[in-house]
């Protein structure tokens, strides 16, 4: 009677250390993806509500814009927009639909903000709001970015996200040079 099928099997370490490697990349593009499509975020505050006043001047403005008032009136739309973000999650029970939401009419917003032609302080404020609170989902970002994770690296995960769209937005600057 042959029983070498009962040998119990030779463990393969190469197969699991290859395994656990692939995981290991899955896991770092899935939050490189996730935070390099929240680079909108850092483009309306950093770009166009920080430099406002100039961007302003060339559209041709008839007021003199203060980035202070614009940063102001944002972050009111941010703090808003976090808590809007939030309730509407919870609502519709999927932050990816939310971000969703939230990305594609931060996109409106800042294309009607560059678009228009003829802006007064009154609209450029409001649109600065709007712009602000389409940016509000942040916090949503944030709880996604650690629930992609096991609890293992969840804390890990959850603080390099904000670092990992600091560093696509440091140098994405770099880019220039390639073509």
């Amino acid at each position: 009677m042959n029983l070498a099928c009962l040998k119990p099997l030779k463990r393969n370490v190469f197969l699991e250390e290859t395994s656990l490697a692939l995981s290991q990349i899955r896991e770092r593009k899935e939050i490189l993806i996730h935070c390099s499509s929240h680079y909108t975020v850092w483009y309306v505050m950093g770009i166009l509500i920080t430099f406002c006043s100039t961007l302003l001047e060339e559209m041709g403005a008839t007021f003199e814009a203060k980035s202070s008032t614009a940063i102001a009136f944002a972050y009111i739309g941010i703090t808003v927009g976090d808590l809007a973000s939030g309730l509407l999650s919870q609502y519709l029970k999927s932050r990816k639909k939310v971000m969703f939401i939230f990305v594609a009419l931060l996109a409106i917003s800042t294309t009607v903000f560059l678009t228009t032609a003829d802006l007064s302080e009154t609209w450029f404020l409001t649109i600065t709001l709007i712009m602000g609170f389409f940016t509000g989902y942040w916090a949503v970002f944030i709880t996604t970015a650690s629930e992609l994770f096991g609890t293992n690296i969840r804390a890990t995960a959850t603080t390099s996200a904000p670092n990992f769209v600091r560093v696509i937005r440091n140098t994405a600057h770099l880019f220039k040079y390639c073509i």
